[in-house]
């Protein structure tokens, strides 16, 4: 569905694109150290992607041996600013684990298309706190940086359909669609 709005709104989309390179082993390196700073040594070190790239991409021309990266999106378009975007679509609630390989994904990815326009990131498709708060499930804070590698429920929506009234209409979708086929739904409920 993600799919269908990006290529409604801006003319392409595609699901399980696969972004193909490589990198220096040193940066890979570097990727992992970075990921197992989060839950190593005292004091914890915070995601901030911003910085992290900051530290790895000068090393991304070294010579030596290479890495090869080989990530695969749930959905790749190009948005009408130009930039790839990668993102891979996950359940609200992730575990640690889900979220170390989304943050190494996400970081492999950006090393690999260094010097393209690219954003990677994690889309989730609701919020489980509805409208009563902002998303806050816990083990996210810790593997990924809120403010760059994460996209939830509305700003989602509205990012994949570039513009600001996707989400809206996506509901009203559902709610149309749910009205028209209540006695269906209850019948199919009635059998459970």
């Amino acid at each position: 569905m993600a799919a269908d709005i990006a290529r409604a709104a801006v003319g392409n989309a595609e699901t399980n694109y696969s972004v193909l390179g490589s990198i220096p082993v040193v940066t890979a390196n570097q990727i992992e150290g970075i990921i197992t700073s989060y839950t190593t040594g005292a004091g914890h070190a915070i995601p901030d992607t911003t910085r992290e790239l900051e530290l790895i991409l000068p090393g991304i021309a070294s010579p030596g041996p290479k890495d090869s990266v080989n990530e695969t999106d749930d959905v790749f378009f190009v948005g009408g600013d130009g930039f790839e975007n990668h993102i891979e679509i996950k359940t609200p609630k992730p575990n640690y684990d889900q979220g170390r390989a989304s943050k190494r994904r996400i970081l492999r990815i950006l090393a690999a298309r260094s010097g393209v326009s690219a954003r990677a990131f994690v889309g989730l498709p609701y919020n489980p706190n509805g409208l009563l708060g902002d998303y806050t499930w816990p083990t996210t804070k810790y593997m990924l940086d809120l403010n760059v590698d994460l996209k939830v429920g509305k700003d989602f929506w509205n990012f994949v359909g570039d513009s600001p009234d996707t989400y809206d209409n996506l509901m009203d979708c559902f709610l149309e669609v749910a009205v028209a086929r209540k006695p269906d739904l209850l019948e199919l409920l009635s059998e459970v």
